[in-house]
């Protein structure tokens, strides 16, 4: 949530909306300094007053900032603030299709001064996709010991990414394979729902995780069950859920059930949620779709 309103105004309305539908969602709100902390000074204060009006986490936009030390500022003040008033951080990271945008180092180094392991997220981290292997192996290590989470957003990044690039282009997406396979948590999420950024989308997490298994060359069963847990699991640590998340005694029945014979049905059909609970009560129901064949005798194979 943009907080680079003066009046903060869709703050007040996303306190309200949290407030009205917390029987039915829980809604984390991420306070987002669009126009950068130190390049507009006044997000400053519209931060920490975001943060006390009830805002879930802080966040800042580093590659956004005029310059590189701009953008370390900007961190050190985001992480400094969210650690007085004991917020999460959710760090806008690297967005760009540039390869010297080396902020996520800056993310996970600031994670371990501020003692904030397990609190913080870093989204998006495209220009990881440009680093060299080594730098990569590197920073691989850094996002462990730093117990960072890495969000990826395929949708909207296989959009906006690349653009500029000469053939051959980037695949739009930051290392998801990869950092997986090093231990990283990787999340897969949406980020834009048919906005002037990307025009498509119905909030289904499904066409997320199918847009990231092609993009990560993630297509096997085993690989396919990775990108699943990107999207429950991984988005449970994530949103700091993750010691009331799973089917287990005394945690809360919030849960959906869908009508897919295995993991690769689910992928390839993305159907709707047939149940939805929500601490134990039903929600919603999808009824099943019927399809009616309009023949007048069935055809058997050999015929």
């Amino acid at each position: 949530m943009d907080i680079s309103q003066p009046t903060l105004d869709s703050l007040k309305a996303l306190l309200k909306v949290r407030e009205s539908f917390k029987d039915l969602i829980d809604l984390q709100i991420i306070a987002f300094p669009q126009d950068g902390l130190i390049s507009c000074p006044e997000n400053r204060e519209r931060l920490e007053k975001a943060l006390l009006m009830g805002a879930d986490a802080a966040s800042a936009v580093p590659h956004l900032e005029t310059t590189r030390e701009n953008g370390i500022a900007s961190l050190d003040y985001c992480f400094s603030l969210a650690k007085v008033h004991q917020k999460f951080v959710h760090v806008f990271c690297d967005e760009v299709d540039d390869g010297h945008s080396r902020f996520i180092e800056a993310v996970a180094d600031l994670t371990i001064k501020y003692s904030m392991e397990g609190l913080v997220t870093a989204s998006h981290a495209n220009a990881m996709a440009y680093y060299s292997d080594a730098y990569s192996q590197k920073i691989f290590s850094l996002i462990n010991k730093a117990k960072l989470t890495i969000v990826s957003c395929p949708l909207i990044s296989s959009v906006t990414q690349g653009r500029f690039d000469s053939s051959p282009k980037g695949r739009g997406i930051t290392r998801v394979k990869e950092l997986h396979e090093s231990g990283v948590s990787v999340c897969i999420a949406h980020d834009d729902i048919r906005s002037p950024f990307y025009p498509f989308g119905n909030g289904n997490i499904l066409q997320a995780a199918h847009m990231a298994s092609h993009l990560a060359h993630m297509t096997g069963e085993k690989e396919v069950l990775d990108i699943i847990q990107m999207i429950t699991e991984n988005g449970a640590k994530a949103f700091g859920i993750a010691s009331d998340y799973g089917i287990e005694e005394g945690n809360s029945a919030s849960f959906i059930t869908v009508p897919a014979d295995d993991i690769m049905d689910l992928f390839s059909r993305q159907l709707k949620s047939r149940y939805v609970f929500k601490n134990g009560r039903l929600i919603v129901s999808t009824p099943p779709s019927k399809s009616v064949w309009y023949v007048e005798q069935k055809r058997n194979v050999g015929d």
